[in-house]
């Protein structure tokens, strides 16, 4: 966090995903009144973001992160979500290796929990990868069998650098910057805010992640 001279605060803001930024596009390209914050993205690979919680003021956290990292602050507006999850595959073959944006990725662990045999992770050497709109292996179905009709959330903005009271002034203009979005369809309305379903999915996705030995406690405050 640095403040200049014209009194705007820079924040930083580590993202992984491209998909991840949309709630935050009328913000960033100055569209909506950001209250003397200046959001500054940069993108790291998704499993650098647990190695970088004190280098960036927010970081949008993968799920499974945050049962390994204690007492992040997390926003409840922002969030990237989905609906649709499948294993796409690319060869018919016995063994998947799947194609993944890091092994940190909620989507990873939700294979792990729904479909774990015969699959592990590649970068390079792959004959199958996570896609959000079709595939042979329908991951969203399983979740849906499991924790009801609730979307998928992949990612969260958090922070354990900034001050509560800076966190709650940054909540304001993310929701704001998100509003203009899910009032025009272009993003799900639990990006504004997580609401009931998404409190109750990310309740779902860390009781079934224990229960499989995925995950250890977890403790966050969500704001």
């Amino acid at each position: 966090m640095v403040k200049n001279k014209q009194f705007t605060v820079k924040i930083s803001l580590a993202y992984s995903r491209e998909e991840e930024l949309k709630p935050l596009v009328p913000l960033l390209e100055g569209k909506i009144n950001n209250r003397g914050y200046e959001i500054e993205p940069i993108k790291i690979k998704q499993d650098e973001v647990k190695f970088n919680v004190e280098k960036y003021d927010l970081l949008y956290f993968p799920l499974p992160v945050l049962s390994t990292i204690k007492d992040v602050k997390i926003l409840s507006n922002g969030s990237y979500s989905v609906e649709k999850l499948f294993i796409k595959k690319i060869k018919d073959e016995k063994s998947i290796k799947l194609h993944l944006n890091g092994t940190n990725s909620t989507e990873f662990y939700l294979v792990k929990m729904f479909i774990n045999e015969n699959v592990v992770p590649s970068l390079n050497d792959f004959n199958a990868a996570i896609d959000f709109n079709e595939g042979e292996i329908d991951l969203y179905s399983e979740w849906e069998n499991v924790c009801g009709k609730l979307p998928i959330i992949i990612s969260m903005i958090g922070s354990k650098k900034l001050t509560e009271d800076d966190l709650l002034k940054i909540k304001v203009i993310v929701r704001d910057s998100a509003s203009s979005l899910v009032n025009s369809g272009e993003i799900p309305s639990i990006s504004k805010e997580l609401g009931l379903k998404g409190r109750e999915s990310l309740e779902c996705f860390f009781k079934l992640c224990k229960q499989k030995g995925l995950c250890g406690e977890v403790k966050f405050s969500l704001l």
